[in-house]
């Protein structure tokens, strides 16, 4: 099957952009990068990725276009759309990214004040005043404890006085007995 110069020139223009949407999505990759710190692995994987994806995209594109035959001119309609990509948008999707990302800053700061901190402190009284019975009953079981270990300890102390009184009186029995004899 041959193509006509119309169905070329439309499969070039489609390999432009083509060629500028993997460049977005590289610059989607790029974006993250600068935001968040990757270890080299990552990077690694990233990149793998991407290759893999520019892959898929490619392979699906001939396949379309050309019936799966590989024509300079497409790949070369890829670079260019790239390369136009970058320097026509480039510059200009790394400052509608950086607002985006302010703005979404914003939007959270936003939501963390006006409906966040109002829920979390609801949420706090709440379970304070859901916690108020058991610290009532804790306090009451701390001072019934309190003095238990002090009436325990009150009748220990007699015990012990009780006990050693009898066997010291014992002694004094046996002694004060052995000496009358």
């Amino acid at each position: 099957m041959t193509l006509t110069v119309t169905e070329q020139t439309l499969a070039f223009c489609q390999s432009w952009l083509l060629g500028a949407a993997l460049a977005l999505f590289y610059d989607c990759l790029e974006m993250l990068r600068r935001k968040f710190h990757h270890p080299g692995l990552v990077i690694f994987l990233e990149d793998l990725s991407f290759g893999a994806v520019c892959a898929v995209a490619v392979f699906f594109f001939l396949l379309a276009a050309e019936d799966g035959r590989l024509r300079f001119y497409l790949v070369a309609g890829m670079v260019i759309g790239g390369v136009l990509y970058r320097l026509i948008l480039g510059e200009s999707f790394y400052l509608a990214a950086r607002c985006c990302y302010r703005a979404a800053a914003l939007v959270g700061r936003l939501a963390d004040c006006l409906v966040l901190r109002p829920v979390r402190w609801f949420l706090r009284a709440l379970g304070s005043l859901a916690m108020l019975p058991f610290r009532l009953i804790h306090k009451k079981l701390k001072f019934f404890s309190k003095y238990l270990q002090n009436s325990l300890k009150k009748a220990f102390c007699l015990l012990y006085n009780a006990l050693v009184g009898n066997i010291i009186a014992k002694k004094k029995v046996k002694y004060s007995g052995q000496n009358k004899n």
